[in-house]
């Protein structure tokens, strides 16, 4: 559940960038966008809401339910951190070094070059 949970971030917050650069935004730009513009949601969906969720479970009496609730909050705890922090430093050493500033828009989206 966690290994989704930390795909999904990533995946938003890349194929934001991915938008943004089909617009013609230069890489460090798209990466900037999108982490501020994504990066707040992910925190209030998984920070807040996800986080309180699993931490409910950690005052439960049954040891397995509560250890449960305290790994799944680490774990989601460290997937937002590395989806708004780690990833955009990835993804800008990937653009740097693919060389690739720009990517084309997919036919229909109304993006033109």
């Amino acid at each position: 559940m966690s290994i989704g949970v930390a795909s999904e971030y990533t995946i938003v917050i890349m194929e934001r960038c991915e938008e943004e650069l089909a617009k013609g935004v230069g890489y460090l730009e798209a990466i900037q966008t999108a982490v501020q513009k994504i990066g707040m949601a992910i925190t209030v969906s998984g920070g807040a809401a996800t986080i309180s969720g699993f931490a409910a479970l950690t005052v439960s009496t049954f040891n397995i339910i509560s250890n449960f609730g305290i790994v799944t909050v680490i774990t989601i705890g460290f997937s937002l951190v590395g989806a708004i922090i780690a990833l955009p430093a990835v993804l800008s050493i990937m653009y740097r070094y693919a060389g690739s500033t720009r990517v084309t828009a997919p036919a229909g989206t109304g993006v033109t070059d």
